[in-house]
């Protein structure tokens, strides 16, 4: 284990504590809020009224509605962990299962028709002698691309476009409006996800000892079980640390904009916005006004999602580095 995996594990873990236990860390209940308060002082009684600067009441402060930042920030934090790696799990095991899934059905096919060759760009397909040739591992991938417009657009763009309607006051507010939310965040860039594992799976699929093992009479199942799923694993694994990271950034943008996981609650008159589930990437967006006034409003949530981040970045790049590490003692030709 590598110090990048080892320091994004402990973080992880103490991140898990929190969210486990969030009424150890904090001395107010979920959802406290106090926008009037008095204070006993050697001139009488003094009234102090929110937004409050950080204090020893208040560790973080309080916000224009009077609820304590710290509270928010550690009640919240369960939502931003739970969307980030549960969208993380649906795209890379959705992605897996699509990606390896076309990889051996191609695979099949080339089989039982040896004639079917994929030719690389710019290549002939042919050895010095004539005589057609295995595709080089990477061919695959490497191949004709359609073009799709979408491709184009941002996936943030999509994702906000679908989510507005359904965030704002919405009648599922809390965990229906949550799930209804990963649901669509999964689908978002799942494609990438498919085409990085499916073109993993086809270097995997075109290296010598998979082709002893079908010449002996190995079926796929047997090639998928016994072969690919060695060298795949440790693909899918690094897929999920760089979803998390991905993930997260997608919420946090979306935040910016009022789009809240969990849901965003609008009053009209006067207009006000706030967070059902005091997400931190939807504190960000809901005091992001606040830099040059009450400037504790947003240092905080801001500080909490840095740390959320620094966790799933030194877990996607600890990762990246075992992968490789580990890979290296394979043949490099057949996995590079």
């Amino acid at each position: 284990m590598n110090r990048k995996l080892a320091a994004s594990l402990v973080l992880l873990a103490g991140l898990g504590v929190v969210t486990a236990f969030p009424s150890l860390f904090t001395a107010f209940p979920k959802g406290y809020s106090d926008s009037l308060r008095s204070v006993e002082g050697t001139d009488g009684v003094e009234w102090l009224f929110a937004p409050e600067p950080p204090s020893s009441y208040y560790h973080f402060g309080t916000d224009l509605y009077g609820y304590d930042i710290k509270t928010r920030i550690v009640w919240g934090l369960r939502w931003t962990l739970a969307a980030a790696l549960l969208v993380a799990v649906i795209r890379t095991a959705t992605g897996a299962v699509m990606g390896i899934g076309l990889a051996m059905a191609k695979h099949g096919m080339t089989a039982r028709d040896p004639s079917r060759t994929v030719k690389s760009l710019g290549s002939t397909g042919e050895s010095d002698s004539g005589k057609a040739t295995r595709p080089y591992p990477g061919a695959v991938s490497a191949g004709k691309k359609g073009f799709s417009p979408l491709s184009a657009i941002p996936g943030f763009v999509v994702a906000f476009f679908l989510l507005h309607p359904f965030t704002f006051n919405s009648p599922w507010q809390g965990w229906r409006l949550f799930l209804f939310q990963t649901a669509v965040l999964s689908c978002i860039d799942l494609a990438p996800v498919v085409a990085t594992l499916r073109a993993r799976t086809t270097l995997i699929l075109a290296a010598p000892f998979i082709e002893a093992a079908t010449a002996t009479g190995a079926g796929r199942l047997w090639l998928l079980t016994q072969h690919v799923r060695r060298f795949i694993v440790a693909e899918i694994v690094e897929q999920f640390a760089l979803q998390t990271v991905s993930v997260l950034q997608l919420i946090g943008r979306l935040g910016v904009f009022s789009i809240f996981m969990g849901g965003t609650i609008m009053a009209f008159d006067p207009p006000l916005l706030n967070s059902s589930t005091s997400e931190i990437a939807g504190l960000i967006g809901l005091y992001r006004l606040r830099l040059l006034g009450s400037h504790w409003m947003l240092l905080y949530p801001l500080a909490a999602y840095a740390v959320v981040l620094l966790a799933v970045r030194l877990l996607a790049s600890g990762l990246h580095d075992r992968v490789r590490q580990k890979m290296r003692l394979y043949d490099s030709t057949t996995l590079s």
